[in-house]
């Protein structure tokens, strides 16, 4: 992400109109929309008055532009996360986007083993998705059991809770997609 871009997305989430900002930092509107539209850079001490404005610390600002809008996971690279769940494993397998709220996981279920992905509240209204790659599990949500084989699938709301047990005598392998995060 560049610094203009990034400048704009500040400023429409937090509601301010571009004269409202160029006048407070001393700009133009103007040179405050070709900033934001990369046309020009800011000066240090512009980019400073803006972030002031923002209350946004040049330290926290940078760190954004670090961040990602677009995300490749390699095989070789997937991140596991260490769960108490014995025969469970989790692999991230794209979490570090910038500011995402969809995670994505394959978990991979022993013969017997189990994971609860947590419910949230009524009011976030998020959705969950579960695609089984392999195996079969038996998901147990809100109070109904389902047997879901290769390639089935299932998506639901997050304010039930989900229970997944692999109730088979093979490995199986999920795919969890969610929004919030599931996990």
């Amino acid at each position: 992400m560049n610094i203009g871009r990034l400048l704009k997305k500040i400023r429409t989430e937090k509601g301010f109109s571009l004269s409202t900002v160029a006048e407070a930092v001393n700009l133009t509107p103007s040179s405050l929309s070709q900033i934001e539209n990369c046309k020009i850079s800011p000066s240090i001490s512009s980019l400073s008055d803006i972030l002031n404005f923002y209350r946004i610390p040049m330290s926290e600002f940078f760190k954004q532009i670090e961040h990602k809008d677009l995300l490749i996971v390699k095989f070789a690279d997937i991140e596991s996360l260490k769960t108490n769940n014995m025969g469970v494993s989790i692999n991230l397998l794209a979490s570090n986007l910038e500011n995402n709220v969809l995670e994505s996981y394959s978990v991979i279920f022993s013969p017997g083993s189990s994971l609860e992905i947590k419910k949230l509240p009524d009011e976030l209204n998020g959705e969950r998705f579960l695609y089984i790659l392999n195996g079969s599990v038996e998901i147990n949500i809100n109070e109904k059991i389902f047997l879901l084989k290769e390639k089935d699938s299932l998506n639901y709301k997050s304010y039930y809770k989900c229970l997944i047990n692999n109730t088979g005598s093979t490995e199986a392998e999920v795919f969890i997609n969610g929004l919030p995060p599931v996990l």
